[in-house]
């Protein structure tokens, strides 16, 4: 599958692709929107939130932003037969990953407390799986 050239229009992996391209922007996307609706926080990097969302996809993973970002990563190594797109996009979970382990939760739990902790003891990090309490609010 991954090779030189990329996949021709409307075969089956064209077709994945485009399904995982248009489920990873509309996810980036709509967690953007609930960051700053919710959060009151303008989405960049460094920029927390004024208030905790454990709201929408933030229900069912710590990071569905990245995780659509990653979608979108895997949908271009797919249409482009690219096994660089399928590294880089394993590199950027990883250093994501290691990132949000080392820096940012430490951060979350010291601004939000007890809400944080419980947050990460019902709710995965990556991939949106389904815990008891996913669906805990404020």
């Amino acid at each position: 599958m991954l090779g030189a050239a990329p996949v021709a229009f409307f075969s089956f992996f064209f077709l994945i692709a485009l399904i995982f391209a248009a489920f990873g922007f509309a996810l980036f996307v709509w967690t953007v929107r609930l960051f700053r609706a919710r959060g009151r926080a303008r989405w960049r990097p460094g920029g927390p939130p004024k208030k905790f969302v454990p709201e929408g996809p933030y229900c069912h993973a710590h990071n569905p932003m990245i995780t659509g970002v990653l979608f979108v990563m895997i949908a271009e190594a797919i249409f482009l037969n690219s096994r660089g797109l399928v590294l880089w996009a394993a590199l950027f979970f990883a250093i994501n990953t290691a990132y949000f382990i080392l820096g940012e939760e430490g951060g979350l739990e010291r601004r939000f407390g007890e809400t944080y902790r419980r947050y990460q003891d019902n709710v995965p990090r990556w991939f949106h799986g389904y815990r008891p309490g996913a669906t805990m609010r404020r």
